[in-house]
């Protein structure tokens, strides 16, 4: 047991549990499951590793995905079955992605039940554990006995690395371990179920990475004893408040450029004729009740181009009126899912009040001047409003060393990743931002930004159209209107110090 316990807590405090982030039982109407499963009685099941014994329980399968990036995913085989004693499970994930090291599975949906289990399959440990409520300070499942509760499991496992893992627990179907939050299921009571795994990771090192849960996806199954009798799960609307979402948009390229800019606003300096030309779409969305206009969109003109040292912007959008409220601020990033790097990522924002250098905190707080936690402000830039636009020349370095300011250094062949923020006329948030709707979920549009060798001619000259369409009817209009995510909802509570 004491080998055990020192397993579990290595891999618990790096563990990233998507439903402790996404599961809202007490909002709204019951979500539907995905997949309805009967475990059948069954005395014949013996946890030792050998599946022959499993031959009557009928085979379920279901897809995990992969958590920032749903388009890979592997399809889990499993089984449940259940005698007098025991709640038995089975499950064959294949090593289509890579090695499966570990998996999770997680009950819950009913009172007081909110119960697991962990299983290696490269060793023989294995953990009961009880998952967090919302009124609890933990925020990642831990062993049954940190809760002074008992460890009610059996389990087995064989790990193949190049076919696939096998998993195969028993667990007391009514053990009475309330303080573990144990499950408790009379004939013909249903409970839900989720499922992670660590493909190619070791749970030491870090949280799982495949699940039924994740940053897009709401999707469980319902286990019903011997039937299902219909009694009502407690399963509400997710809560995806803490979650960013994001789809990599059109890539566009910096080319390596020689010349002067003075920064005063205006891309007139003859170096911005060779640089590269997009045109970037952004869409409103009210910041107190986040609420989308599909129809009020506004596109800006951006030019790109580096010198090996620095990456130059220069931005210009129509703007009817002129505002001590208005902003442009770029979000950076070193890969695509930036928006969901622990310690956080870059962030410059360029008002009439000068050019602030300061990055998005990992813990979804507040944006943060570099020079307040001892980082610098690198990089320069302008504002000049004319002819009803706004013009910004911006210049960040490549390589500044701030890591303490989230910077991050690219070289030549890189790419620097970007998505654009605009406030225009508000003082309650910003309210332009590159969106885009996929599956009826906003999603932040996030571009690849190539840095290219000297000599190196770009691909692409200009985008004339939109980098993206916007496909909101008006169902979606009344139903997206949910929380801000909370890169909308941290900005401007409070501004950049000058």
């Amino acid at each position: 047991m004491r080998k055990t316990r020192i397993i579990g807590l290595l891999f618990i405090f790096g563990l990233t549990i998507m439903s402790s982030s996404l599961l809202n039982t007490t909002a709204g109407d019951t979500i539907p499951a995905t997949i309805a499963v009967i475990a059948a009685q069954d005395d014949g099941i013996i946890i030792d590793g050998i599946f022959t014994d499993w031959a009557n329980p009928v085979l379920s399968s279901m897809d995990i995905l992969e958590f920032g990036n749903p388009s890979n995913y592997i399809t889990v085989d499993f089984k449940f079955a259940y005698n007098d004693t025991f709640l038995f499970f089975y499950a064959y994930i294949p090593a289509s992605m890579g090695h499966v090291k570990a998996m999770d599975v997680h009950f819950f949906g009913r009172s007081d039940q909110n119960d697991g289990v962990h299983m290696n399959a490269y060793s023989p440990e294995y953990l009961d554990l009880a998952f967090p409520d919302e009124s609890e300070t933990a925020t990642v499942p831990l062993p049954d006995e940190d809760y002074f509760g008992t460890n009610d499991i059996i389990a087995a496992s064989i790990y193949a690395s190049d076919s696939g893992s096998y998993f195969e627990f028993a667990k007391e179907i009514r053990s009475g371990d309330v303080a573990g939050k144990d499950i408790h299921l009379e004939y013909g009571n249903s409970i839900a179920v989720e499922f992670t795994a660590w493909i190619n990771v070791f749970p030491v090192d870090g949280g799982p990475n495949y699940g039924t849960i994740t940053e897009t996806e709401f999707r469980y199954i319902r286990l019903s004893v011997g039937y299902n009798d219909g009694d009502e799960l407690l399963i509400g609307t997710p809560d995806v408040s803490n979650q960013y979402l994001w789809v990599e948009g059109e890539e566009f390229q910096a080319p390596y450029l020689d010349g002067v800019v003075t920064f005063d606003g205006i891309a007139d300096e003859a170096v911005w004729s060779d640089a590269t030309l997009y045109n970037v779409t952004l869409s409103y969305q009210n910041f107190t009740d986040g609420s989308w206009d599909p129809l009020n969109t506004i596109t800006g003109e951006m030019k790109l181009f580096h010198d090996g040292t620095n990456l130059y912007i220069a931005f210009k959008i129509y703007d009817i009126l002129s505002t001590t409220h208005d902003f442009l601020a770029f979000i950076l990033g070193k890969s695509v899912d930036m928006l969901n790097y622990t310690d956080g990522t870059d962030f410059v924002m360029i008002n009439e009040h000068g050019y602030s250098d300061g990055f998005l905190p990992g813990d979804y707080s507040e944006p943060t001047p570099d020079v307040d936690v001892g980082g610098s402000n690198d990089g320069q830039a302008n504002e000049t409003y004319a002819s009803y636009y706004h013009h910004v020349e911006l210049a960040k370095p490549l390589v500044t060393g701030d890591a303490i300011g989230r910077d991050w250094d690219f070289s030549v062949g890189d790419y620097v990743y970007i998505s654009t923020i605009i406030s225009d006329d508000s003082n309650l948030g910003p309210n332009y931002f590159e969106l885009k709707d996929v599956d009826g979920k906003r999603h932040f549009v996030v571009h690849a930004i190539k840095l290219l060798a000297q000599g190196e001619e770009p691909t692409q000259q200009e985008t004339t159209g939109n980098t993206f369409t916007l496909g909101f009817g008006i169902s979606d209009l009344l139903i997206v209107v949910l929380a801000v995510t909370p890169i909308i909802a941290v900005i401007y509570r409070k501004k950049f110090k000058k």
